[in-house]
């Protein structure tokens, strides 16, 4: 098997003063068990199609594990060597001719049973299907029908496609060697019987919910709507309003809404097991391509070799794990708390800690008795930054949306959108209440577009009187002249109408439109024929410009500037619309430039449910708005509150769903750069456990005034954002001496306040006390 194996640039975020975040390098690596860097390529490799082995890098020396991840053949040759497919228990009587382990079968001999077993395959029937499963008392419960109270369909056919499978698998096989061919048959075979099968079941059901639930039963009506309503948080439609129709309509037409119900569920049953099937078509398309790369070797795995399973895990979770892995392996930390490393999705999203969760035997024993017992191991981290070195005391993995650099300048700029918005309403309202003052009062005034009936009246001076006996005229003269009247009569009524409407406070500008518009429709229609009327055109002219200037803005006003969030509908407004926005609302529509740095080619997320979140808001087929749910961190752990605020009360989102989105993975820059970010705090020179004690009382004295003035700002510092007081690191050697130094304790006086140490301690805190004030 192969493995897509990346180069992935770390980039390192330290407290040391006035450094810019960098990369880390081979260069940047250093420690007294790292004695050859030759083999070492320019930055450390991940793969996200397997999770590392912790069995296997557990075993690996400190320098071993620095070449695994920064030599990507080693990677390479190390994850083949101990991967293997999972053993699966064999329910059958092994054959006499079964393997044992580490023992070479003859290819002779298994390709005769192989062609056996191929044959046994063949003719194995529908019933002997059944009576496996059976035996292996696999359960499935059908999602909706289990709503239903009155109701238990005997299910007795296939309950649990991935349990068949396997039995036909461990049937097929002989240990480690089964022919691919065979793989593919009982595949093939057991998807179509698999198939076949749910839809009798979905039938049968469907048939006894018809007889139960008919419209002659109604003391079962009620029944029915109460398992609708379960059913539909599941289903993920919206039946509710179909419900109320079913209530007051009638037979024919509850005949429909049940039908249609049904075969919803029908549809839904069916894509509930067939996504069973795919992922099991997955596994076996995994295990077949393996079988074709090692069609040679038919030896079974010795027992070092790890499993395979999470081959069909999400390649963003996969990912995270390896980070981690690789963060924890390469950089130990001793102090001042050992494994002091973190992801920021994982404590402040989903408020977790994690700190004891791989805790290891070791662990237990005291640093300096660690180094005794496991010599080629790392209890400290180093790294080697403008020739001088630091020790590493914490990493934290910034994975979240709310601290990732790239994704929390863009809710920056999101959030300065909104601030922008609000200022912006105000005046958009304002400019709308002008235009609509001036328009009224021009218009009643005798203003460039004002005109009444009399204006239209002196368009034809030989008006048709209706009444007219046609046969006096030529027919078509008379039915010319007519038309011109009618029409003429149309413009007048409307005229009169929106006279009408100016007056009505407060004035609906789109009714004034549709009166306008038809005024044009009907003027057009009969200009040609009427004698020109320069002063008319201009006055319908500029009647035009000035409602369309009203009601474009109205509509900017309601469908962007005043409604919640950021409509990227933009592109597909009218062509007035959409200029005015670029022009001048630029900064609305530029928020798209913003957002095109978070999509394919320049930077996309390995984590589905992110980019999904972007990709359908770009798209506007963001129908629950959660793009504008996670651009404000407020709802992390309300997604409910967000959406009834937004009258989505009746979407189905849980909040672990909704976190999911937060999780920023890794990011997969220009196509192919893999990028994350670690937050690393150092201390300057190379500590170790001789010389911890020397330093201690002085490190936490440090600590203590930055703690100190954490616990006062508390209140001004958002729960979601990482703590930006970032501790200047200490330097050893300055430490030592300036200790050995201190003048002894008086202990008549109750110690030397004259302690440099706890001076600047005192001033530090004093500061804080200033800076609050």
């Amino acid at each position: 098997m192969s493995f897509n194996i990346y180069p992935i640039k770390i980039k390192l975020d330290t407290n040391i003063p006035k450094k810019e975040p960098i990369f880390l390098t081979k260069a940047l690596l250093y420690h007294p068990l790292i004695k050859k860097t030759e083999a070492l390529n320019e930055y450390p490799y991940l793969t996200l199609d397997i999770e590392y082995p912790t069995y296997m890098l557990n075993k690996l020396s400190y320098e071993q594990k620095v070449e695994f991840f920064f030599n990507k053949d080693k990677m390479d040759f190390l994850l083949k060597r101990n991967t293997k497919f999972p053993e699966e228990p064999n329910i059958f009587q092994q054959s006499s001719k079964t393997t044992t382990p580490n023992t070479k079968i003859n290819k002779a001999d298994v390709n005769k049973i192989i062609e056996n077993k191929r044959k046994e395959i063949a003719n194995f029937n529908n019933e002997e299907l059944l009576v496996l499963l059976q035996k292996e008392n696999a359960e499935f419960i059908p999602i909706h029908f289990q709503n239903f109270s009155n109701m238990s369909p005997e299910i007795n056919t296939i309950k649990d496609i991935k349990t068949l499978i396997q039995i036909l698998e461990n049937k097929a096989k002989l240990e480690q060697n089964t022919d691919k061919n065979i793989l593919q048959e009982i595949y093939e075979k057991s998807q179509a019987y698999f198939i076949n099968k749910c839809k009798e079941e979905a039938k049968q059901n469907i048939e006894e919910l018809k007889k139960l639930y008919s419209v002659d039963n109604a003391e079962n009506n009620e029944l029915l709507i109460e398992g609708i309503k379960k059913a539909e948080e599941k289903e993920k439609v919206d039946i509710a309003k179909i419900i109320e129709d079913y209530k007051t309509q009638d037979y024919s037409s509850y005949t429909i809404f049940l039908n249609n119900t049904l075969e919803k569920y029908e549809t839904l049953l069916l894509n509930l097991k067939k996504t069973k099937l795919e992922n099991i078509e997955k596994k076996y398309k995994d295990k077949i391509n393996k079988l074709n790369e090692n069609n040679e070797n038919v030896n079974t795995p010795t027992s070092n070799e790890v499993s395979t399973t999470n081959k069909t895990e999400n390649k963003n979770e996969i990912g995270k794990k390896n980070i981690l892995k690789m963060v924890k392996y390469l950089f130990p930390t001793s102090y001042p708390i050992s494994k002091n490393i973190s992801d920021s999705f994982t404590t402040i999203i989903k408020e977790k800690i994690n700190l004891f969760d791989d805790l290891e035997i070791k662990d237990m024993f005291p640093k300096s008795f660690q180094e005794t017992l496991y010599p080629d191991q790392a209890q400290f981290s180093y790294l080697k930054i403008d020739n001088k070195i630091y020790t590493i005391t914490q990493i934290i993995w910034v994975n979240d949306i709310y601290n990732h650099e790239k994704y929390k300048k863009l809710i920056t700029t999101y959030k300065e959108l909104g601030k922008w918005k609000s200022e912006e309403i105000m005046k958009i309202n304002d400019e709308i209440n002008k235009k609509q003052l001036k328009f009224k009062n021009d218009f009643k005034q005798g203003g460039t577009y004002h005109f009444g009936k009399e204006d239209i009246e002196k368009l034809e001076k030989d008006r048709i009187d209706p009444r007219m006996d046609p046969n006096l005229k030529r027919q078509s003269i008379y039915s010319e002249k007519l038309d011109i009247f009618e029409k003429l009569t149309k413009i007048i009524n409307y005229i009169e109408e929106l006279n009408t409407y100016i007056e009505i406070i407060p004035t609906d500008y789109n009714i004034i439109s549709d009166i306008v518009n038809n005024i044009n429709t009907n003027y057009i229609n009969i200009s040609a024929k009427l004698s020109t009327n320069r002063e008319l055109d201009k006055k319908f002219k500029e009647l035009n410009i000035q409602i369309n200037s009203i009601t474009t803005l109205e509509k900017i006003n309601d469908n962007y500037i005043s409604k919640p969030g950021i409509n990227m509908n933009f592109e597909n407004d009218e062509e007035s619309i959409k200029n005015i926005l670029k022009s001048k609302y630029s900064k609305y529509t530029n928020f798209t430039t913003s957002l095109s740095e978070f999509i394919k080619p320049k930077m996309v997320s390995t984590n589905d449910e992110l980019q999904k979140t972007f990709t359908e808001f770009l798209d506007n087929t963001d129908n629950l708005q959660l793009f504008n749910a996670i651009m404000n961190p407020k709802y992390i752990q309300n997604i409910g509150k967000y959406l009834r605020e937004n009258e989505k009360s009746t979407a189905s989102i849980t909040t672990d769903d909704f976190q999911k989105r937060l999780d920023t993975g890794i990011s997969i820059i220009d196509g192919n750069e893999y990028e994350i970010i670690l937050r690393i705090d150092v201390i300057s020179g190379e500590l170790n456990s001789n010389i911890i004690s020397k330093i201690d009382c002085s490190y936490k004295g440090k600590t203590l005034g930055d703690t100190l003035e954490n616990l006062v700002n508390a209140k001004y510092i958002n729960k979601w954002e990482l703590n930006t007081t970032r501790i200047d690191p200490i330097n050893i050697e300055n430490e030592i001496v300036n200790i050995t130094n201190k003048e002894p304790i008086n202990e008549k006086k109750g110690g030397n306040i004259k302690y440099k140490d706890t001076r600047k301690l005192r001033s530090e805190i004093i500061k804080t006390r200033k800076r609050m004030l």
